[in-house]
């Protein structure tokens, strides 16, 4: 190590940072530096007094044959002592440190030694006999003596490896073992199957060299893998093993010629294929046995294909497979249904037989083989296949009234059902329309009866009693259901009707009375505009119209708001049909008042107009419940008077808190008000010192920024300082290492820090208490923003100030701690070390953390002098004012 140097400039003392050639970093000391270490050391630091420590690195050592290996150690004592290296308690090499005479070394090992100061150990050239646990010693002057051991491990090279089957070709059933052999080395063996790792398990047993099976199965076929490894070096060779066995699960998989998709049926004219499969080696024979074949001759044809597949070739297929070489064989069958879909969907009806009797009709035609059918809901149930028909005698028919009937199809393919609700002539309203012939002017009366009944019904229509016939101004329809009045006449023709329904579950007569036009209830619905409005209207049931008249009575109607032409009588707007109930009308102007109503019509009789309906501007404008008028306040001229003592007259203040000065006479101050120079001169001097104050307190949060931005980074310094692995750099037994706080690294691994050493554990305890008070004042800044008392705010900066500096106190603790021990303890037992990057971010976080708390501070200070500052001011405007005031009066 290179040693310290004194750098004096202006009377302080600096650390110098520098990277030589070899990549480590030089550190160079002042004289006041070092003194204050060392003193931190003697104080904080125990001495190792207690015995000599000896620490292992990596345990245990792979060495190759030929090779070279070194038995790493490092220890700690207060003097040189003497190291003694054993293996099965005989000494092999030892010496004193410093003292070169004193090395002594087995003729075992002679002249494959190599010693050094550490207390490590190189031995080279190695051989197989090499391998064995090695003892280390050490004594030291006034010292406990250290002991520890190291294991180590000499390896040949792999070569020539192979695997031998036993039997070559094994069978179902029997046992195998397979062996590994090598022409030179060996280590640890792996067996896979197929790539799959193998242990041991009931019908596994893994030996020394050997896998042995106990019973050989299909589940053994594959690829062997024996891998065998050591530290230096693996090889890997395999063999395939192919076990007779079969034939097994034997299976026919029936598809298409298209699809390869395995199928549960076959479809009339299809192409299919029944492919027969068996796990079998060496592949088993196929033997097909088909259904209606002459003499069930077998068919050796694997797959078997069956083109344009009809009803006559379903059955039983059977697949013999047959392993000649185990003399065994195994059979399986597979049921072929042939199956076509119905030509058409199910379909089913209820009619009158003979006026008294019931007949079911349901059919679904075309299926292969044919749908089975039955009625469910007749008692007792009806089945057949194809096409089913029953009678219900009359006696029975009216039983069935206001139930359901349902024909149940069922085919392989798919299932259908057709239900039918039995009802008589129902009781109804009067169903009607009117139409008007706009030619003639001629109405025509259809009268309806509902026709949706299960059976048919057949009806008759009265007029005033008496029965009516198709023919002149009467039409009835075929069905019967429904009468058509020809050239209606109100007079004549708005009277009784009947219609009575007849049928074998029941019979029902509904009478009627038809009226003249007319309308029940009117309505109107506006938009939230008033610019378009909707009528709405009903009539009776039994009232006749064959349409309707809306009308208007007021100003006209328009897109825009510019006319107002006021009708003076009703006019029709719209015409509406028999069947409309609604009429939307726009181009209304919201502040005009209209009228509209409706008139029903049948041809050219009008009935009785509806109820008027008025939309308009409300006549008073209405305040919302829950809101208070808004009133307003006239503002107030000040009286402006020759002198304002001889009126009572006052002058205004500006005090910075809206105070006022009464007058002699007992008037308020703030009664009146005329301008004043001296008003004007205080308001610009409030504002003036407002404006000071408030850059004042934007310097200060400038400051708590500047600080909070310094802790931020050194926390993330001391966090990366902490947890990395680069404190220091040396090289051990001619290899590079490093080590931190945790961990130390040699050959491209890292090791755990195991011993418990006091320096360590309080560099350790100091770092993370560094950190943890760092961020701790973070929070307090962040604070400091987030409210707006000034008082809150500055006592938060404070706190982070606070923490801030404790942060700094605890990583300088750190810091010095480890530098003393390094320097005066762990550089004298590594030939060539340095300090590394880790442990300079670990003095660049101090310097972050003492910005942080120094501009924290300033920021508390400047923001409580421009608070106070401001308060000050604004106290001396306001005597100002009062002063300036008397003497103006």
């Amino acid at each position: 190590m290179t040693s310290g140097r004194v750098i004096m400039k202006y009377g302080r003392a600096r650390m110098l940072h520098k990277k030589d050639n070899k990549g480590f970093y030089t550190m160079t000391w002042t004289g006041h530096t070092l003194a204050f270490l060392a003193l931190l050391v003697i104080v904080l630091v125990p001495s190792p007094s207690d015995g000599v420590t000896i620490s292992v690195i990596g345990s245990p050592v792979n060495g190759l044959v030929d090779g070279s290996a070194t038995l790493s150690i490092f220890y700690l004592s207060s003097s040189l002592p003497a190291i003694a290296w054993q293996v099965n308690e005989i000494t092999i090499v030892s010496w004193e440190v410093g003292l070169s005479s004193s090395l002594r070394v087995t003729s075992n090992y002679k002249g494959r030694v190599t010693t050094y100061d550490n207390g490590s150990i190189t031995i080279s050239p190695l051989k197989l006999t090499d391998t064995n646990v090695y003892s280390v010693s050490m004594t030291a002057t006034g010292e406990k003596p250290g002991m520890n051991s190291v294991s180590l491990q000499v390896y040949a090279m792999i070569e020539g490896g192979s695997i031998a089957v036993n039997p070559q070709t094994p069978s179902e059933g029997k046992p195998l073992v397979l062996t590994y052999v090598t022409t030179q080395g060996d280590g640890v063996a792996t067996w896979k199957l197929n790539g799959v790792p193998l242990a041991n398990d009931s019908n596994h047993v893994i030996s020394d060299h050997s896998l042995i099976i106990n019973s050989a199965s299909q589940k053994d076929n594959g690829v062997y893998t024996c891998l065998l490894e050591n530290p230096f070096s693996s090889q890997a060779f395999n063999t395939t093993v192919t076990v007779a066995y079969g034939p097994n699960n034997v299976a026919v998989l029936p598809s298409t010629f298209s699809n390869s998709t395995p199928i549960s049926y076959a479809l009339v004219g299809n192409n299919v294929s029944l492919q027969c499969s068996a796990d079998s080696y060496p592949p088993a024979t196929i033997l097909w046995s088909v259904p209606n074949s002459p003499n069930n001759q077998l068919v050796n044809r694997n797959p078997l294909n069956l083109t344009n597949i009809q009803a006559n070739q379903a059955g039983n297929y059977t697949c013999t497979a047959y392993n000649s070489a185990r003399g065994s064989g195994a059979t399986s069958s597979y049921a072929l249904n042939v199956y076509q879909y119905p030509a058409s969907n199910i379909s089913c009806s209820v009619s009158t037989l003979n006026l008294i009797s019931l007949q079911f009709l349901c059919a679904w035609p075309g299926a292969i083989p044919a749908a089975s059918l039955s009625f469910v809901g007749l008692n007792p149930p009806v089945t057949g296949a194809g096409s089913l028909t029953t009678v219900v005698d009359g006696s029975s028919a009216p039983n069935l009234k206001g139930k359901t009937v349902t024909c149940v199809g069922v085919h392989p393919l798919l299932a259908k059902n057709c239900s039918l609700q039995i009802s008589g002539p129902p009781a109804f309203s009067p169903l009607h329309t009117a139409t008007l012939d706009p030619t003639s002017g001629n109405v025509s009366l259809m009268l309806f009866y509902p026709i949706n009944v299960q059976p048919p019904a057949t009806f008759q229509w009265f007029k005033n009693g008496t029965q009516l016939n198709s023919g002149g101004k009467y039409v009835i329809s075929n069905n019967s259901s429904v009468l058509t009045v020809l050239n209606l006449n109100t007079s004549t023709d708005l009277v009784t009707y009947s219609c009575v329904g007849s049928s074998p579950v029941g019979n029902q007569t509904n009478t009627f009375q038809l009226t003249g036009p007319a309308i029940t209830r009117t309505g109107v619905v506006a938009n939230s505009n008033r610019t378009i409005i909707t009528l709405t209207w009903e009539i009776p049931l039994t009232s006749v119209v064959s349409g309707f008249l809306v009308q208007k009575l007021g100003p006209a109607l328009q897109r825009s708001f510019n006319a107002r032409d006021t009708s003076p009588s009703w006019e029709t707007i719209h015409t509406k049909g028999p069947s409309d109930r609604s009429d939307d009308v726009l181009g209304l102007n919201p502040d005009l008042t209209y009228q509209f109503r409706v008139i029903p019509a049948l041809g050219q009789t009008q009935g009785s107009p509806s109820v008027v309906q008025t939309i308009g501007p409300d006549k008073k404008e209405k305040i919302p419940a829950g809101q208070k008028p808004v009133q307003t306040r006239q503002k107030t001229q000040p009286v402006r008077t020759p002198n304002p003592r001889l009126v009572g007259g006052v002058i205004p203040m500006s005090n910075g808190v809206g105070g006022v000065i009464p007058m002699s006479n007992g008037v308020s101050a703030s009664a009146r008000r005329p301008p004043s120079t001296i008003s004007s001169l205080s308001q610009i001097s409030s504002h003036a010192a407002q404006k000071r104050t408030l850059l004042r307190l934007l310097h200060s949060s400038c400051f708590m920024g500047g600080g909070l931005f310094c802790a931020i980074v050194g926390n993330i310094l001391l966090v990366v300082s902490t947890a990395t692995d680069y404190w220091m750099q040396y090289r051990l037994s001619g290899a590079f290492a490093h080590q931190g706080l945790w961990r130390y690294c040699m050959s491209g691994k890292c090791y755990m820090q195991t011993d418990s050493i006091a320096y360590w554990n309080a560099t350790r305890a100091f770092m993370i208490l560094s950190a943890m008070s760092c961020f701790a004042g973070i929070i307090a800044g962040i604070l400091s923003f987030a409210h707006f008392s000034a008082f809150e705010r500055f006592n938060r900066s404070f706190a982070a100030g606070i923490m801030f500096f404790v942060s700094t106190l605890f990583v300088l603790l750190a810091m010095a701690i480890y530098t003393g021990v390094t320097v005066n303890f762990l550089g004298k037992r590594f030939g060539d070390w340095r300090f590394s990057w880790s442990y300079i971010l670990g003095w660049v976080a101090l310097l972050m953390t003492f910005f942080a708390g120094a501009d924290t501070a300033k920021s508390h200070f400047v923001g409580e002098a421009s608070m106070t500052w401001h308060y000050g001011e604004l106290r001396r405007e306001k005597y100002n004012s009062v002063a300036l005031a008397t003497m103006k009066d």
